[in-house]
This record gives structure tokens, sequence and C-alpha cells, in this order.
């Protein structure tokens, strides 16, 4: 985990400082293996992504365990689009914006 407080110039609250995954570490300690184009960041939380937003892929929070465990499909919708992207070379080159977008994705692979 990194901590990452705003510049003094940026407007936002000196007192919002939070740990985030800065991905560059990994990439920096096995390079041969690891990089931006290899790599994707699953979280709940947008604000993990900053350092490597590119990376990041935003999914449904996982809440109230015993009640909704039967129900979430969260993982499986994950494994269906990690299976669509598996063949690509780039994954940095991916549209993570909304999740429309790789749920999109899965649906038209789906199709073929």
């Amino acid at each position: 985990m990194i901590t990452v407080a705003p510049h003094a110039e940026e407007n936002i609250s000196s007192k919002t400082v939070f740990d985030t995954k800065g991905l560059a570490v990994i990439w920096g300690k096995f390079p041969e293996y690891y990089s931006a184009k290899n790599t994707i960041h699953f979280d709940d939380l947008r604000r993990n992504f900053i350092m490597n937003p590119q990376n990041g892929l935003m999914i449904r929070p996982f809440r109230k365990c015993l009640k909704y465990r039967a129900t979430d499909r969260e993982l499986l919708r994950l494994i269906d689009y990690l299976q669509a992207i598996a063949h690509l070379e780039d994954l940095s080159a991916l549209n993570h914006d909304s999740r429309q977008d790789w749920e999109g994705y899965v649906e038209t692979w789906k199709r073929g």
C-alpha cells in the first residue's frame, strides 16, 4: 500500500490522505512477468486506481455476505470477462471507465 496526499495547489482538503495500491511496485520488482500490458486491478473503490487508472476495473462491493452470498454473481461475471480478454496481448488498451464497457465486451464475446 502507498499513502497518497494531494498537492497544496490542488482543490482537495489537506486531510484527504488514503492508501492505494501502486502496481508500479510489482511491475518494477518483477518486470519479466508483470507490466501494464498484462495486469488488471479489480476493486470496489475507484480511488484505489489513482496511480494506475487504465488498469483498474471497478466491481460491485460484496456487502451483507450472509444475506447475499447465494445470489452474488460478480466473480462469475469477472470469470467471463477474463476468458474473453485472455487472448489479448495488451490489456492496457481496454476501456474500463464504466461497468457497461466491460460487461458489454463479455456480451459481444459470447455472441461470437
